[in-house]
């Protein structure tokens, strides 16, 4: 998958995720979304995206369980997948990569 946008949104969204690494972002135990100071694996794609103006879920979320989060819903992986901006690519298959 990837994201329909510029080569430079996407390095600027990629830029993002690596400075929120370089600060030392936690891992969002309580999956809020509300909350940008500790950040989940799709939530930090979903904000990096997001700062460049698209959302990448196209407003999807997912119904999450009390004991998950408080917010009651989160955004999980096929909510990206079902994004209105998300285009698939065929994937490549382990001969392509041999040499001969």
């Amino acid at each position: 998958m990837r994201i329909d946008c510029t080569d430079e949104q996407a390095t600027r969204a990629a830029h993002y995720c690596l400075a929120k690494q370089q600060i030392k972002t936690l891992f969002d135990n309580d999956y809020l979304l509300q909350d940008t100071t500790e950040l989940y694996c799709c939530e930090l794609v979903w904000q990096a995206y997001l700062h460049e103006g698209i959302d990448i879920t196209s407003g999807n979320r997912h119904d999450a369980p009390s004991f998950c989060t408080k917010e009651k819903e989160g955004i999980f992986p096929n909510d990206i997948e079902n994004g209105d901006k998300t285009l698939f690519v065929k994937p490549l298959k382990f001969k392509d990569y041999e040499s001969n």
